[in-house]
């Protein structure tokens, strides 16, 4: 379809307010078109926007976004106040929209109402057994007065997929259920436990010492009852401790083992990370609670850069989000840590880096290389860090990343602290580092301060978390088959079912007093 009965479709799926002017009008994504993209903001900033996909052949609704000034929500809630709203009525505004804008909506047999804050969530999927497809259908929210704010259409995005049969027969869940407990084990670990997410009350420490099951889950073939991907696919690779480096001689660094010789009042942090302000110049400073980051751009670099078409993806990004997207074109980031000037943080771009390129240096020497950064930004990080064994990279792999990434996960007496490691990546013709993402460094010294000793053995973490394991068959969406396929699986992890049909995840079991910590989940009416 051409752009302009394109444009008249998007104008007449929903009302545009006369005070909103087009701000955007492009096809989606760059490169590789598939979608036209609408965007109507207010002439008063902040004040509401309309965004609207279309499908660049059908010219279908794909998806929709209403955003309106809180002020508006209040006032519609007030307006509520006391009322309650029916399953029923949230269902019966649903429905009109998609028979309007769905093709085969009677075939979405399966819905799902959830509340998500102010709104209202209802997915659709068609259903094989009684139990949904994923991205079959599509996804509709409702504000409080049960208009349509948001719209997704899902089953465009595998058109090939065929629907799935229900497989002659399925594996006995308790023989299942057995062999994943014979290769469960629980770890202990220091988990932080943040109560937005986990059931844990408000004033309850940062961090604790917990079991966590290893793996958490896991994901079968119903048929079969072989494993989809392999133990690997839920577990971490492994690490082992960083052996102490060789004594150098000459090499600047500071002789006191915990005094990084890099800080942010140091007067040369600069010079030692490479940046030369006749090359670079500082073009911003961010500063919130925890961390300083400063952007560094290449001298005449801002001039480069050619003025993109007014309503185009890349003029609207401009217009909506110039000082962030410049802050993502920088030639180096850097971040420090407020509370303890530690660098916590450093990106710098490796174009001008390379340059030609020569012999490509080993992995050992690239290490060499991330180690003698990590002696002046982390003196002491033996006392934190194992280094992640490095999976096997074949001469393509190597030709095409001129890059050698190391990741080493955080230890804290001698546990693993979760979600926590250090990755340094290291320009493998140069030798230079190109990134750093560090850790808090007042985290490590906190957790390092405290007594952490597990009261209860692994045995009888392991006691108190089997109960809780449960198999439960759903379908999965297998995207890497060609072309994709719908699976049977059964799903392993440990679950509760609540109150009003509110389900909980089994995360970890209090090393200390015993005690069942729980993931929070949505809740569904």
């Amino acid at each position: 379809m051409d752009f302009d009965q394109l444009r008249a479709i998007a104008s007449s799926i929903v009302n545009i307010p006369e005070h909103y002017r087009l701000e955007m009008e492009d096809s989606i994504p760059v490169g590789e078109p598939k979608e036209r993209c609408f965007i109507w903001e207010s002439e008063e900033k902040d004040q509401g926007k309309i965004e609207i996909t279309l499908d660049l052949e059908t010219g279908k609704l794909t998806s929709l976004s209403i955003e309106v000034p809180n002020s508006a929500i209040e006032e519609a809630l007030s307006d509520l106040e006391g009322q309650e709203t029916s399953r029923e009525s949230i269902e019966a505004a649903a429905d009109v929209f998609v028979t309007q804008f769905v093709e085969g909506c009677a075939e979405l047999t399966w819905k799902k109402v959830t509340k998500r804050g102010k709104y209202w969530d209802v997915e659709y999927c068609k259903q094989v057994g009684g139990l949904p497809l994923p991205d079959s259908g599509c996804e509709v929210m409702l504000d409080a007065a049960l208009r349509i704010v948001r719209f997704r259409l899902h089953r465009r995005r595998d058109a090939a997929t065929k629907m799935p049969e229900w497989p002659e027969k399925v594996a006995d869940v308790q023989t299942l259920r057995e062999r994943f407990l014979e290769g469960l084990t629980l770890q202990p670990m220091i988990a932080s436990l943040y109560s937005s997410i986990y059931e844990v009350g408000q004033d309850e420490p940062d961090f604790r010492l917990v079991y966590g099951p290893i793996p958490d889950f896991q994901m079968l073939d119903a048929a079969t009852g072989d494993d989809l991907f392999g133990r690997d696919h839920y577990v971490m690779p492994p690490s082992r401790p960083i052996p102490a480096p060789a004594a150098t001689q000459s090499d600047g660094l500071s002789n006191d083992q915990n005094k990084a010789s890099l800080l942010y009042t140091s007067e040369d942090w600069e010079l030692q990370l490479g940046i030369d302000r006749d090359n670079y110049r500082l073009v911003k400073t961010a500063d919130d609670e925890e961390r300083i980051k400063l952007y560094y751009e290449l001298a005449g670099q801002a001039d480069e850069v050619p003025q993109p078409d007014a309503l185009s993806v890349d003029g609207y990004m401009k217009r909506k989000w110039g000082d962030q997207l410049r802050k993502l074109d920088s030639s180096i980031i850097v971040s420090f840590e407020k509370s303890t000037e530690r660098l916590v943080g450093l990106f710098r771009t490796s174009e001008q880096e390379t340059g030609s390129k020569g012999e490509r240096l080993s992995r050992q020497q690239c290490w060499e290389a991330a180690e003698r950064f990590l002696q002046f930004v982390l003196p002491d990080y033996l006392d934190y860090l194992q280094l992640e064994d490095a999976k096997a990279k074949d001469d393509e792999e190597s030709r095409e990343d001129p890059r050698e990434f190391f990741y080493l996960p955080v230890f804290v007496h001698g546990f693993p602290v979760e979600n926590n490691r250090v990755t340094v990546s290291v320009d493998a013709y140069t030798g230079k580092v190109l990134m750093y993402m560090g850790v808090s460094y007042e985290m490590l010294e906190k957790m390092a301060a405290a007594k952490l000793q597990p009261s209860l053995s692994q045995e009888e973490a392991f006691e108190r978390f089997a109960p809780h394991v449960q198999l439960r068959l759903r379908w999965f969406l297998d995207r890497e088959a060609e072309p994709p396929v719908y699976r049977l699986i059964y799903d392993v992890k440990a679950l509760i079912q609540g109150s009003g049909e509110r389900e909980h995840q089994l995360s970890y079991i209090d090393a200390v007093d015993g005690g069942l910590i729980w993931r929070k989940e949505a809740e569904g009416e």
